[in-house]
């Protein structure tokens, strides 16, 4: 990541990262400090203050967004703002923390790595596999996933994007 970046990281995200090289890990301290600069910088782009989710291991993401109303060009402007935030701030740093904490086998499945965590914490039964775990997600209901905080955890940390069932829902635009 550190030979890729082409000078588009932060200096904080990029000695975040120089850290875990050397040291083995993302500091939480590192994780929380890059997550507070994308919100800053989210919030130096002219946008509302954006209130992150926070799973119980202590991954953050972005809440869905609404943006009804907004020209095509605010929203593209917004989408464009967001990505250059985050790929400057969290984008690395996230991913090196995520895997640390929920995939230390390096699975490349990030469905797989889900269902193993979802079977070690007793949510779904042994025999659950990644393939099980997609049809859950197609389904309407998401087998209960979406409304239990621990399942969710398992998902937001291997990287299944989903989005709770009570998630609270960011304005950027007001």
């Amino acid at each position: 990541m550190l030979d890729s970046d082409g000078g588009k990281i932060s200096d904080q995200q990029k000695s975040a990262l120089e850290k875990a090289a050397s040291g083995g890990k993302v500091s939480q301290a590192d994780y929380e400090h890059a997550w507070a600069d994308y919100k800053q910088c989210i919030i130096d782009k002219g946008y509302a203050e954006p209130t992150f989710d926070k799973y119980d291991n202590g991954i953050y993401a972005l809440p869905s967004y609404n943006t009804d109303g907004a020209s095509k060009e605010a929203v593209r402007k917004l989408n464009d703002d967001l990505t250059s935030c985050s790929m400057l701030h969290v984008t690395d740093i996230n991913t090196v923390y995520r895997l640390q904490l929920g995939n230390p086998k390096l699975l490349l499945n990030d469905k797989e790595v889900a269902a193993d965590c979802l079977r070690k914490e007793g949510i779904k039964p042994k025999d659950y596999t990644a393939d099980k775990l997609e049809k859950d997600l197609e389904s309407g209901e998401s087998a209960g996933l979406r409304d239990n905080r621990k399942a969710l955890t398992c998902l937001v940390t291997a990287g299944v994007n989903v989005t709770a069932s009570d998630e609270t829902v960011w304005y950027p635009l007001k």
